[in-house]
């Protein structure tokens, strides 16, 4: 899985390389002990440099799987409920089959 926050020191013993979807500047900054200016720096010039200067602004959402969490866990549920009644069955069969055993038995007792 990947940690959603950074490790309190980079980088990280073994090389691994944390992947978190929001970056909070103050939390790297701790992280890497630099110090870094919360500032954005902005292309500025003629507009026909061939450089995008229009850019979408990124999404901070990181509740936008929602929808993806649900849906697993409802397959979670749906599976389990599956399993139950299939386990369901198959002891019910198994009883049946104890019962006709011990009925033949009692029979050939007689």
């Amino acid at each position: 899985t990947q940690p959603s926050t950074l490790p309190a020191a980079l980088p990280v013993a073994g090389g691994a390389v944390p992947q978190v979807q929001n970056l909070p500047l103050d939390a790297y900054a701790r992280a890497t002990g630099l110090n870094l200016l919360p500032t954005v720096l902005s292309q500025g010039g003629q507009a026909d440099d061939g450089l995008v200067r229009d850019w979408p602004q990124p999404s901070v959402d990181f509740q936008q799987n929602t929808s993806y969490a649900v849906q697993w866990f409802a397959f979670g549920a749906i599976a389990a409920i599956a399993w139950l009644v299939v386990l369901g069955g198959a002891i019910r069969r198994t009883r049946q089959r104890v019962d006709q055993q011990a009925q033949a038995r009692m029979r050939a007792r007689r």
